[in-house]
């Protein structure tokens, strides 16, 4: 039987994760569907991302904010269409799941971590010992879901931003992590063009689990973590290889001349 994974789409998301999640998958026969993320911080998508240059819908009739194939923008400026929504997934939709993986990019974490609907389904997944899996930024995502645990990697400095504040969900009270939309401490300067009244208080606090600072990619049990941009080919291939075994992982390492870069990464200059 085939295996299927959950990609949710966010604006703000980090482009060259995202695609190397999607694409790697694909190469390997893995289903993956692509679900679009409907803002619950209070802006619109179109506005949220890129400093609020909004987003346009590909085709008449996808400009609603729950519309199948809606674009939604990444934190370069790179469009890519959802082939559903995240709220259209019921619970009959979601058991045909092997797994969930997340992008990162700053903007897009945020956007992924304000999803009540997506929270529920990172418990709702790991509880059942499916595969939950985050890059970058995004472990902040798994924190704030209350399933992230054990050694993990991350982007550098994510590691220290567990949020906590009142909109945090009453289920995991007292634990860290939370749905707010602040960049405050962060360092990436950028604003999610809220007023004064929605700027939640946030504590900068490590997340939950060990920070593997040097690891590339860290499995977990059902939990594999990477660190960004540079590993998202990598990270693809771990969720391959735990879904389909590490023979698969490997030819696909293979036919992407993954190798190359143990032994061959020379760029000639003249």
């Amino acid at each position: 039987m085939s295996k299927k994974v959950l990609v949710p789409l966010a604006n703000g998301f980090e482009e060259i994760e995202f695609v190397s999640i999607v694409d790697t998958l694909r190469r390997a026969q893995i289903e993956v569907l692509i679900a679009g993320v409907s803002d619950e911080r209070g802006a619109s998508n179109e506005d949220s991302a890129s400093g609020g240059s909004g987003a346009k819908s590909s085709s008449a009739g996808a400009s609603t904010k729950d519309s199948v194939g809606k674009i939604y923008t990444g934190a370069h400026g790179i469009a890519i269409s959802a082939d559903a929504t995240l709220d259209s997934l019921d619970s009959s939709a979601l058991a045909g799941f092997d797994g969930v993986a997340l992008a990162g990019g700053w903007q897009g974490m945020l956007n992924l971590k304000a999803s009540q609907k997506l929270r529920e389904i990172l418990r709702e997944f790991k509880s059942q010992g499916k595969l939950v899996s985050a890059i970058c930024a995004s472990p902040i995502v798994l924190d704030a879901a209350g399933v992230l645990e054990g050694k993990f990697a991350c982007f550098p400095s994510c590691e220290k931003f567990a949020y906590e504040d009142a909109s945090a969900d009453s289920s995991l009270s007292g634990s860290a992590g939370s749905d707010s939309d602040s960049s405050a401490g962060s360092g990436k300067g950028i604003s999610a063009g809220k007023g004064a009244s929605d700027t939640p208080k946030t504590t900068e606090k490590p997340l939950k689990g060990a920070y593997q600072p040097k690891a590339s990619v860290v499995r977990e049990g059902n939990l594999i973590t990477a660190a960004g941009p540079a590993t998202g080919v990598l990270f693809a291939l771990e969720i391959i290889a735990y879904l389909l075994g590490q023979a698969q992982s490997q030819s696909i390492a293979e036919q992407m001349l993954i190798p190359y870069l143990n032994h061959s990464a020379e760029i000639l200059r003249s």
